[in-house]
Formats: C-alpha cells, structure tokens, sequence
C-alpha cells in the first residue's frame, strides 16, 4: 500500500539521491526530495502533443501538502490542454534553464565550475523557493554561510552565478529586478594580488624541475614564457 503524505511525513523524508515520491491521493503530483534535505511540489502531465512536462510548483517550506494538491491540479490541467501555466518558477528550474540557455549553449569555458557552485551551495538552499523570492537579505545570508565554510572566494564564486542568473532572467521577465547591488563581494582582488615576482634563480629552478615532467611540466615552462 502506498505510504500516505502528510506535511509532518515530508518534513521528516530523508533519502540518499534526488527522489521523486508521489502522491498516493493525487496522481500526477509529486514531492521532489535531494540528499541537501531541500523538498518542492512537483506536477507532471501531457500537453496536447504527447510530451510529457514536469511543473515545480515550489518549495515545500512555502505552502502545505493541500495548498500544492490544489495548485497541481490547476498546472496539470493547464499542460493537458496546452493552457497557460503561469505561476511562481522555482530556482532551480530557472537556473537549470540558465545553464541550457546561457551556459551550455554558448560553451562557456567555466561551465563546469559554475554548475558545481549551483549544485553544491545554491540549490541546496534555494531549489524549491520561488525565484522572485530570493531577496538581497537572502543572498547576504547564503554568502555569509559560504564564507564562513569555504572562505571569501568561494562565496564571490556562489554571488557571480547568483549575478549571473538574475541578470540573465532580468532580460526575459519584465518586472524583475536582481537583488544584487555593488558592495555585496567577500574579497578584494587588490588584496590578493602577488607581492613579489620570482627571481631569475627561481624561474630557472622551476624551469628545471619541470623538465621532463610530462603535459604538466610542459604546461608550467609554457607559463614561464608567456610571463
């Protein structure tokens, strides 16, 4: 028999990889949980085409069991007749369509670093949240907990994707504003600058050492050239 939902059983679920449990009241609705313990509402259904359309109704921290029940059903109608199925997006589909759409699409270099700052310190916290909701007080507190974990680099990586993102949504939405302001980095690239150049002694040890050492040596007395 399937287990039935209640708003006290999804607040307790825990699972090792990302799970979709369905609704056993509710065909077609699920909740959506990750191993980060973030949990969202969730509707799938046809549209008139025959493809199949995952909605993400939100965060399960920011409406009750019935409340998304109620929604579902509205979205799964909506897909099924190919209707309008305005309502709040999550961030995490709005990022994912990011990386498509930005990232992927244009073959960024670094996008295999900016997903992994997605995945590991963003969605983790903001996933299932409505993306208009994530206000600047949001942010300031999502860098703060990187810094404190990761350090100040890391949480300006985590606020250039968050840059990113808002500004990228910004040119297809237009009542958005981002909430990212001037000021609101964790580190000063003056401070991390070098302080001293190696010595002609130094470049020629390094020079070297990395004789011989394969792509990676070659690499270094690439960059001892190019300086």
């Amino acid at each position: 028999m399937a287990r039935q939902l209640t708003d006290k059983s999804i607040a307790a679920l825990k699972v090792a990889k990302r799970t979709n449990i369905a609704d056993p009241k509710l065909a077609g609705h699920y909740v959506r949980v990750t191993p980060n313990g973030a949990k969202s509402f969730c509707a799938v259904a046809r549209d008139p085409r025959g493809k199949q359309v995952w909605y993400t109704i939100g965060s399960a921290s920011e409406c009750t069991l019935e409340e998304a029940r109620d929604k579902a059903r509205d979205a799964m109608k909506a897909i099924r007749t190919g209707g309008n199925r305005e309502g709040p997006q999550s961030y995490e589909s709005v990022a994912k369509d990011w990386l498509k759409r930005h990232i992927d699409a244009r073959g960024v270099i670094s996008a295999k670093a900016k997903r992994r700052t997605l995945e590991n310190h963003i969605l983790p916290e903001w996933g299932g949240r409505d993306f208009e909701s994530i206000k600047r007080v949001d942010v300031a507190l999502l860098l703060d907990r990187v810094e404190d974990k990761a350090g100040q680099c890391a949480a300006d990586n985590v606020l250039n994707v968050i840059r990113s993102i808002g500004n990228w949504y910004a040119t297809r939405n237009d009542e958005y504003t981002s909430p990212i302001i001037r000021g609101m980095r964790r580190s000063n690239s003056k401070e991390r600058e070098r302080s001293r150049i190696l010595s002609d002694d130094e470049i020629r040890s390094v020079w070297k050492a990395a004789e011989g050492n394969g792509t990676f040596g070659a690499l270094v007395r690439l960059l001892l050239l190019l300086r």
